[in-house]
């Protein structure tokens, strides 16, 4: 009946469970929609027309923006799934605190119990001695009477007091010594006898201290299981939503380097045939002024290649080429700098040295190994070799922009750190923070200063 009832009372401890079974669920169907698209090798071109068509590029970076949106849902479900195992990581030292509590109240109530019971001992020992005390004293009262009418035990005590150094008088002084004693012996026995009542009484006080003090130690003990539990349950749940958000970055990864591949692909082959045009536009010119000194058909040629080279222009545009001139321990120093920082505060258009704002704080650090970057997160875009994220290294700089396909909606610049991380400098009111690179806007390109 007791473990029932201390039961019952855990209920305020520990809420009943919600099975993140059907989160995990939602979650699965949302991955599995956004994520369903050929991976592979995009088919093999037509051999007569080997360049990526426009669609064929569009349709790949449109579904590399779904599979960012699903990415970044389940970024969404793993924070909140941590946020509530932040929760409950803090309900459960609340209960581990009370449990301690409970051990300390056990601890010093026995403590108690046991004084109470050594108190005890010595008062009934104080009894015995005491009660020896009166037996002899009722013994010698007996032999010798007030009267010196006690048989032949008075005699043996005249006798024995005449023969003593101070005669009948030492007998006098002695039967006197006796009533004192006695006296002393009465009090010794009702004090004994009284702290004997105490100690008993304390001792049941105690012990029924100690056994409200184990019954609430029971229900803590309850609480406790019941919330290490629950504490389980929720860390399998975010393990299991980690795992999916892991492969949804890998597909995101993996579609990413797809559309840039095309991307490449209908640049280069735009490139080629617009070469192979000027070649023949040069060789057609050249025929006509030896047969004609005629130039009739360069117009339309002209018009031609110009519409080509719009397009892949339109590109190169998009993601302008730059230069790396940093060796890899210079890119690393500037990641350690940024790391040594963290926790400094963001102010807006501070670079060092212990407040930043996001390009400040990437300039600062290469300006702490050497080199020097203007303060300005599209210019040193603009500036960087352009690296696709699956070839990222430690210390290159990663972008975020309004539309990630047009650079010149970047407003947020950071440090690759490694694998999904990155250190930046948020926004007012925050600090510098390590933390992962997958957040909304993400550019498919870092670039290399």
């Amino acid at each position: 009946m007791g473990r029932l009832d201390a039961r019952s009372r855990v209920r305020g401890f520990a809420p009943r469970l919600r099975k993140p079974a059907s989160r995990v669920r939602v979650l699965c169907v949302v991955l599995s929609c956004a994520l369903a698209f050929p991976w592979g090798t995009p088919a093999e071109a037509n051999p007569h027309k080997p360049t990526p068509s426009v669609g064929q590029v569009h349709a790949a970076q449109v579904h590399a923006r779904q599979v960012a949106s699903a990415v970044i849902k389940a970024r969404s479900r793993v924070a909140a799934a941590e946020g509530r195992l932040d929760t409950l990581n803090v309900e459960l030292e609340v209960l581990v605190e009370r449990w301690n509590g409970a051990q300390a109240a056990v601890t010093e109530a026995n403590n108690q119990l046991f004084a109470t019971q050594a108190a005890e001992a010595s008062a009934v020992a104080r009894v015995r001695f005491a009660q020896i005390d009166v037996d002899r004293l009722a013994q010698q009262s007996y032999q010798i009477g007030p009267d010196l009418s006690g048989g032949m035990g008075q005699w043996v005590a005249v006798v024995d007091s005449i023969a003593r150094s101070g005669g009948i008088s030492d007998l006098t002084n002695r039967t006197a010594e006796l009533g004192y004693v006695g006296a002393a012996t009465r009090k010794t026995m009702t004090d004994a006898n009284l702290r004997r009542a105490q100690a008993a009484q304390a001792r049941a006080l105690t012990s029924q201290a100690l056994a409200d003090v184990r019954a609430k130690q029971a229900i803590a003990a309850v609480a406790l299981t019941a919330m290490r539990a629950r504490q389980q349950s929720q860390k399998a749940e975010v393990a299991q939503l980690n795992a999916m958000l892991a492969q949804a970055q890998q597909s995101l990864a993996t579609a990413q380097r797809a559309a840039a591949s095309l991307a490449r692909q209908r640049t280069a082959g735009l490139a080629a045939a617009a070469r192979l045009a000027r070649a023949r536009e040069l060789a057609r010119v050249r025929a006509r002024q030896n047969s004609s000194h005629s130039a009739s058909g360069t117009g339309s040629g002209r018009s031609s290649n110009n519409g080509d080279r719009h397009d892949s222009s339109s590109y190169i545009g998009r993601y302008p080429q730059g230069v790396s001139h940093t060796s890899v321990q210079q890119r690393r120093g500037a990641l350690a700098y940024a790391r040594a920082h963290i926790g400094d505060p963001y102010v807006a258009g501070r670079d060092g040295p212990n407040a930043f704002d996001c390009s400040g704080l990437t300039s600062a650090g290469y300006r702490s190994v050497g080199w020097s970057m203007i303060h300005f997160s599209q210019s040193q875009f603009l500036a960087g070799e352009k690296i696709p994220l699956a070839d990222l290294q430690p210390g290159d700089l990663l972008f975020y922009a309004t539309d990630p396909a047009d650079w010149h909606t970047i407003h947020h610049v950071v440090f690759y750190s490694g694998p999904g991380m990155m250190v930046e400098a948020p926004h007012t009111g925050a600090f510098v923070r390590e933390r992962s690179i997958y957040m909304e806007g993400l550019v498919p390109f870092g670039a290399r200063p």
